[in-house]
C-alpha cells in the first residue's frame, strides 16, 4: 500500500511495474531522503551531494548494505525514468584559478556505483 511520500513517484513506479508494491513507499522515502539532503546541501555540486548522501548512509548503523543499494536504485530510477534526466555522469563543478576547493574532486558515475553496490563493493564511493 502506497503512503503520502512522493505520491506521484510511487504511482509511476508501480504503473511501469519498477518496483514490487511493497517496496515503492521505501523507494519513495529514499528518494525523499536525497532531496531533503541535496535541499540542504545546494553549496554543493551535485556529484558532492550525492557522494555525501551516500557516505552518510554508509556511516549509519542502523542502515544495512541492502538499504543503500535500495537508495541508490530508488534514485537512479527518480532521476533517469521518472524526471527523463541522464545520470549517467556527474561531474564536479570546475575550480577556478581563484578559489581553492576544501572538498575532494570526485566524479561518481551512477550506473556504475549501481552495479557496484548490487554486488557489495561500495568501497569506492569513500569513506
Amino acid at each position: 500500500m502506497r503512503n503520502r511520500i512522493l505520491p506521484e513517484f510511487q504511482d509511476f513506479l508501480l504503473s511501469r511495474s519498477l518496483v514490487p508494491a511493497k517496496n515503492a513507499p521505501f523507494y519513495a522515502h529514499w528518494v525523499s531522503n536525497f532531496l531533503a539532503f541535496s535541499n540542504r546541501n545546494q553549496d554543493l555540486g551535485p556529484d558532492l551531494r550525492a557522494q555525501k548522501f551516500l557516505n552518510q548512509l554508509k556511516s549509519q548503523k542502523k542502515i544495512a548494505d541492502w538499504q543503500v543499494r535500495q537508495a541508490v536504485d530508488a534514485v537512479i530510477l527518480y532521476v533517469e525514468k521518472y524526471l527523463k534526466r541522464s545520470l549517467q555522469q556527474l561531474t564536479p563543478q570546475a575550480e577556478d584559478s581563484t578559489t581553492k576547493s576544501t572538498e575532494p574532486q570526485v566524479s561518481i558515475q551512477w550506473k556504475q556505483a549501481l552495479e557496484e553496490s548490487k554486488t557489495g563493493c561500495i568501497s569506492s564511493w569513500g569513506s
